[in-house]
């Protein structure tokens, strides 16, 4: 569960530079951050894990045309 977790909150945090379009408008991640570090949680199946964590991601301001 954790190897898992660990690889979302990697590529999370090598999102910064990135640009992406979002509502028809070029935006830039500026960075990632962990806000909650990923924890395992109770789930209904007994032979599989779940796990949740929560990330901020900060953007740059959209540069004028």
């Amino acid at each position: 569960m954790h190897a898992l977790s660990e690889t979302v909150r990697d590529r999370m945090l090598a999102l910064g530079g990135e640009a992406f379009v979002v509502g028809g408008q070029r935006v830039t991640v500026d960075f990632c951050r962990t806000d909650t570090p990923p924890e395992g949680v109770p789930y209904d199946n007994p032979d599989r894990d779940r796990a949740t964590g929560w990330y901020q991601l900060g953007l740059m301001r959209p540069r004028p045309a």
